[in-house]
């Protein structure tokens, strides 16, 4: 459901907007890519984002453009947009990318489909991969050096979900007045008391990024060295 209290539906025959009681579907001539929408999304600032098997189209007026394309046509989806006014898509078995000027900022190796944003955290869930959380700055900083580790943790049967396969519908999370954020998985709605869980532990004052063999550089946990002297 958008601002204006349209409802836009995602088919395998293009997309639909709902609005005043008339329906206008949106199609190939429209500008869409692909007529199977894998799922729509409004910015902080208004605009419609489609999310398809061939790419993330955005609305200009009446008509859709292209906004990325992937090389390979793999599913990408529009996941959410991040405190700092960030748009990140899911792409299908790679991960998570911030989507700037139609091109990928790094894809980060994190499980899920859609972004929930509290404060300044970014929680992620989607597929069979639980409940992710990552810091909307942690994840930024992590785009200059992309070897590092990223800061996140993942929640998973240990903390209380039933099932870590989470519901692929939008939304499948969202936040209550009394600071709990709920979560849709196939074994049933997952809660999680977000004033009572520590602060992001972040990566650890000291850890290994990487190694010299034989004077060359290697990123650590990167590469297969075999046997050699460290």
């Amino acid at each position: 459901v958008a601002r204006d209290r349209s409802l836009w539906i995602g088919t395998t025959g293009g997309l639909t907007r709902l609005r005043n009681g008339v329906l206008r579907n949106y199609n190939a001539a429209d500008g869409l890519s692909n007529l199977t929408v894998a799922n729509v999304f409004q910015d902080n600032s208004g605009v419609i984002w489609a999310g398809a098997p061939s790419g993330v189209d955005r609305l200009e007026g009446d008509k859709f453009v292209a906004a990325f394309r992937p090389r390979d046509h793999r599913l990408v989806e529009v996941a959410g947009e991040s405190p700092l006014g960030d748009l990140y898509v899911t792409l299908e078995d790679l991960g998570i990318s911030r989507l700037k000027d139609g091109k990928l900022m790094g894809v980060a190796r994190l499980k899920g489909t859609q972004m929930h944003f509290v404060q300044q955290d970014l929680w992620i869930a989607g597929g069979t991969g639980g409940v992710t959380r990552v810091g909307a700055a942690s994840l930024r900083s992590w785009e200059d050096k992309q070897q590092d580790p990223i800061d996140h943790t993942e929640f998973g049967r240990a903390d209380g979900l039933l099932l870590e396969e989470c519901a692929a519908g939008y939304p499948n999370m969202t936040t209550t007045k009394d600071g709990k954020l709920w979560v849709a998985t196939l074994g049933g709605a997952a809660m999680l008391d977000l004033s009572r869980l520590p602060p992001a532990a972040g990566k650890p004052f000291e850890y290994i990024s990487e190694i010299e063999v034989d004077r060359k550089t290697r990123n650590a946990g990167r590469e297969q060295i075999g046997r050699a002297h460290v």
